[in-house]
């Protein structure tokens, strides 16, 4: 989603305050920051990182540890570190700057919303509570905004919703309420709504409302086929959800139409095994169970014109010749995007490994 990650800049600057420092320092400050802002744009991460350290480092100096000043040119290189995966470096910065912020803001700024989308997502996944404590500390000051800002409010649920989701959090529920807004207020081909529509079609798939999700999802279609230049970056995961979404309810034939928009949209490769784009679990065999015996099937098959399996085979077993019979009756089950050929889906032979492993 657009707002979550993106790097802000701005900060404030009292000249009054400024009045007495040192001209040098503040020469040096200016042009850390131009250098830090030049970076920005080149995209280069590394040098990102290493100029807005010399800008954090030179503010810090200049403005004081409990400037806000200071704080915003943290958030600034905390954002970068975070987009070079480096977490805790991020996490070790922000924590402290978040009591300046409160004391700055007084606790109703999205300011602070924008801080603490900024501190959640620098726990990255090892502190999983944690990032969802920051993301309801986020979505609980957008109260007061809702008002006033209502189509901002709108968009930064609909980022939190997305990344709560991710987490497994039932508070990603909040991603129905931005849609309600975002559908009624934005074009339906609209960045935000095209999103939005993803991730409540994907919140609908969690928590077991095929037919909503379906519903949420198809919304988006019509956006892709009408859209010129290159192919929206949610096309294909789209139908590959919708494939999912219609082989769960048993509507193989409208999974069909999924399979093979894939399939056009992606070049078979020939010396790659394909991904199943629906696949259903073996059932381990009762026999190998009571043994606890582990073992593996190598299954062949066709992938046919609209995606089904045929014809498959179990060419190899280990551990019990029953993983053959549960491997084939698995995946006869599984669907995939077929290989196009000129423009037209043809059939194409593949195979794959299931691996049975019992719990110990």
């Amino acid at each position: 989603m657009p707002r979550i990650g993106f790097l802000f800049v701005a900060f404030l600057m009292s000249t009054g305050a400024l009045a007495a420092e040192d001209n040098a320092l503040k020469r040096s400050f200016n042009i850390a920051y131009d250098a830090f802002k030049n970076a920005l744009e080149s995209e280069d991460i590394e040098l990102t990182i290493r100029t807005g350290l010399n800008a954090y480092n030179t503010g810090k100096r200049l403005f004081g540890s409990n400037s806000v000043n200071t704080a915003n040119l943290a958030s600034n290189l905390a954002t970068a570190y975070i987009d070079n995966k480096e977490f805790k470096l991020a996490n070790d910065l922000l924590l402290p700057y978040i009591d300046v912020y409160l004391e700055e803001y007084k606790e109703d700024s999205l300011a602070i919303v924008d801080l603490y989308i900024l501190v959640a997502k620098s726990y990255q996944r090892k502190s999983k509570n944690k990032q969802i404590k920051y993301y309801q500390k986020a979505l609980s000051l957008l109260d007061s905004h809702k008002d006033s800002k209502p189509l901002l409010v709108a968009n930064i649920q609909a980022d939190i919703g997305a990344e709560l989701l991710s987490l497994g959090s039932p508070k990603s529920r909040v991603l129905i309420e931005a849609n309600d807004y975002l559908s009624k207020h934005l074009p339906a081909n609209e960045r935000q709504l095209v999103y939005s529509n993803y991730y409540t079609g994907n919140y609908y798939i969690a928590t077991g409302k095929t037919d909503k999700a379906i519903a949420m999802l198809s919304k988006n279609l019509d956006v892709f086929y009408n859209l010129e230049g290159p192919t929206h970056p949610l096309e294909l995961t789209t139908h590959a959800v919708l494939v999912k979404a219609y082989e769960k309810i048993g509507e193989s034939d409208q999974a069909t139409n999924h399979c093979k928009a894939i399939g056009q949209m992606t070049p078979w490769d020939d010396n790659q095994l394909p991904k199943p784009l629906y696949r259903t679990q073996p059932q381990y065999p009762q026999s190998a169970v009571r043994s606890r015996k582990d073992g593996y099937a190598i299954v062949e098959f066709v992938i046919d014109a609209n995606g089904f399996v045929k014809d498959p085979i179990s060419t190899e077993y280990g551990g019990s010749k029953k993983f053959q019979r549960a491997a084939i009756d698995a995946v006869e089950n599984w669907r995939y995007a077929p290989k196009f050929e000129n423009g037209e889906p043809v059939e194409a032979t593949s195979r794959v490994q299931l691996d049975f492993k019992i719990g110990r």
